[in-house]
């Protein structure tokens, strides 16, 4: 039931970002085409790519599993807002910061979830993937501190 509800925002997020490209084609900003692909890849298909190999990997939908996803998706609303409030909000960089900071914590929890999963190539494919997210996302913050 948890990873359906997280499956159904992975899908949402594509169709959104999908939909956000679809109706700035004419005049696309760099906020448009930014929070367009950012839904896409990041909310939809990571979270995606998360939730599939939790399920591949045999894990129980635990209160583990559902505070992850959940503060994985308060992290990106967080970071969305801060982007696109960037000139209405003072403290738009906490904002993104505090995106990250909940994303990192999110990755800790499914880290430790599957901590005694039997080692498998999704299990591997699942770690990697978190990697990614930890090294990439520390560096898009430092991108987003710098275009102050």
């Amino acid at each position: 039931m948890i990873a359906t509800i997280f499956l159904i925002f992975s899908v949402l997020a594509i169709m959104g970002g999908g939909l956000i490209s679809v109706f700035t084609a004419r005049k696309p900003t760099r906020q448009t085409a930014w929070v367009s692909a950012y839904l896409v890849l990041v909310v939809g298909i990571i979270q995606l790519g998360l939730v599939s190999a939790w399920h591949k990997l045999g894990q129980p939908e635990t209160g583990m599993m559902l505070a992850a996803l959940i503060v994985y998706n308060f992290g990106n609303a967080s970071i969305i807002a801060g982007t696109l409030l960037k000139k209405q909000l003072s403290y738009y960089l906490a904002l993104v910061n505090l995106g990250g900071a909940l994303i990192a914590l999110a990755m800790a929890l499914l880290l430790t979830a599957v901590r005694n999963s039997s080692v498998s190539w999704t299990l591997a494919g699942f770690i990697v993937l978190v990697v990614i997210i930890l090294i990439s996302m520390p560096i898009g913050l430092v991108l987003s501190s710098r275009r102050r």
